[in-house]
């Protein structure tokens, strides 16, 4: 079987030979923006990545762009995010949005080359139909190959994407803080990712693929502090790189040492982690006054990241009976910290070492 784009019969036709086994309508225009017939072989042109996002609509259909430069610069479209409702929609407001329908057609050339899909609609299925079956809650990120920015891969706009409530897995959950925008504008994280692609530690994709989301408010805390736990790990070792270096090859300063590895506190790294990111998150504030208020702290030495957060961490394992009883504040809270746990992993940098590169 293959699968075809008839301009006259405005449809794209699978065949079997001479056959035509079933015909999928195109609602949207199949024409570009200079008026040229849009054509199959133009996808290749294309990347393709299936993405979810809680209880996304139709009209949720987005451009994409990458923010690129210092401090993120100024964004640079690379394609669009479209919720596969779209792709079946009878509004005609939608169907007639320009450079939106070139995108559309490229994504009807994707799924209708899928042996499943293919089959399905063979047997008489509607594309929408199986596409709500398959894909329940899923959306489709285009990306021009030829408009993205040198040295980014979509691994590196991940964190970026969860920023914005899309994951690779269907997770069940939208953060209530995130809100559609006409716009998707990504990060490209750096540092968190080795140069094979894969983050910097295991925990990160597993957070991503399976912790994101816990109905019980307290155990989802804890598996967003571990990406604090695992940042503060990262800098302990790096610490001690550093010591078993000095101590090897230059002369020997135990009490140094000692008295450095008593200042490493798990608060004192988790600084380092912030400030060495330079992060400027918008969710610091709001984390701070939930924070604040959960732990009931005096008005006049309010606490702020990353020890608002450290100290929620301490009431909760330390004091859990008491801790227990508001549940509401904690979810709230973690609305909050999953939100800037993205910002801060999104602008990591590895522990500044101070030993030489290997």
């Amino acid at each position: 079987m293959e699968t075809i784009y008839d301009q006259g019969k405005k449809a794209f036709l699978i065949k079997d030979g001479d056959d035509e086994l079933a015909s999928v309508p195109f609602p949207f225009s199949d024409k570009d923006h200079l008026g040229q017939d849009l054509q199959m072989a133009d996808a290749a042109d294309y990347l393709f990545y299936t993405y979810y996002k809680k209880d996304v609509r139709e009209l949720d259909y987005c451009k994409a762009n990458v923010n690129t430069g210092i401090g993120g610069g100024a964004p640079q479209r690379v394609g669009w995010m479209i919720p596969l409702s779209v792709l079946t929609t009878e509004d005609p407001a939608i169907q007639g949005e320009q450079h939106m329908n070139q995108y559309a057609f490229y994504a009807y050339c994707h799924l209708l080359g899928k042996e499943e899909i293919m089959a399905q609609l063979v047997d008489d299925n509607e594309l929408g139909d199986i596409l709500e079956r398959l894909y329940l809650d899923g959306c489709l990120l285009i990306i021009c190959n030829a408009r993205m920015p040198a040295n980014v891969t979509v691994k590196h706009l991940e964190l970026s994407l969860a920023r914005n409530g899309y994951f690779s897995t269907s997770t069940g959950y939208c953060n209530p803080q995130i809100s559609s925008n006409q716009e998707l504008n990504l990060i490209p994280a750096s540092e968190i990712l080795k140069p094979d692609g894969t983050y910097v530690h295991d925990y990160i994709e597993d957070f991503l693929q399976h912790h994101v989301y816990d109905a019980n408010s307290f155990i989802r805390f804890l598996y967003l502090y571990q990406i604090e736990e695992v940042l503060m790990d990262m800098e302990m070792v790096e610490l001690l790189k550093d010591y078993l270096y000095l101590l090897e090859h230059n002369q020997p300063n135990y009490r140094k040492a000692e008295s450095a590895f008593k200042d490493a506190t798990e608060l004192k790294r988790l600084e380092h982690v912030v400030e060495n990111a330079r992060l400027n998150s918008g969710m610091a504030t709001e984390l701070d006054r939930k924070c604040n208020a959960f732990l009931n702290s005096d008005p006049n030495s309010l606490l702020e990241q990353p020890e608002s957060i450290y100290q929620v961490r301490n009431h909760i394992v330390h004091r859990f009976r008491k801790a227990s009883g508001d549940e509401p504040a904690v979810k709230e809270i973690c609305d909050s910290l999953e939100l800037y746990l993205y910002d801060l992993l999104i602008c990591y940098k590895l522990p500044k070492v101070n030993r030489p590169n290997p």
